[in-house]
């Protein structure tokens, strides 16, 4: 028999992942059914930020402006913004790159950008 342990994926190291990320590389997770990170995410960037640093938003028709002031503001105050499904609105990602392109010299050291998608 096959224990639970080959069922489940290891548990996702969180500091790990945001020593390795920077405030000009975001951190991208590929979801599937039934796996969203974004509990972990939430519960991880509130300890490192607070809760009033921390954001995130559903992505869809029409948040690209939302999205851009989120991350805006984060990138100046040092907070975290969880953008997710990034899949619905692959055509606005070039923009989400130019700005964080733009925001590279601006932005505090603690400022990240934490994506999820669905593949496809």
């Amino acid at each position: 028999l096959i224990g639970k342990e080959y069922l489940a994926p290891p548990p996702t190291n969180m500091e790990d992942l945001n020593t390795r990320a920077s405030k000009t590389t975001p951190i991208l997770f590929m979801t599937s059914a039934g796996a969203d990170p974004s509990r972990d995410i939430e519960e991880f960037a509130v300890s490192q930020v607070g809760k009033d640093k921390f954001k995130q938003l559903a992505m869809g028709s029409g948040q690209g402006e939302v999205a851009v002031k989120l991350v805006t503001e984060a990138a100046r105050t040092g907070g975290m913004v969880l953008l997710k499904n990034l899949h619905l609105v692959t055509t606005w990602l070039p923009h989400l790159e130019k700005l964080v392109k733009s925001l590279s010299q601006s932005a505090q050291p603690s400022f990240r950008i934490w994506l999820t998608t669905e593949t496809h």
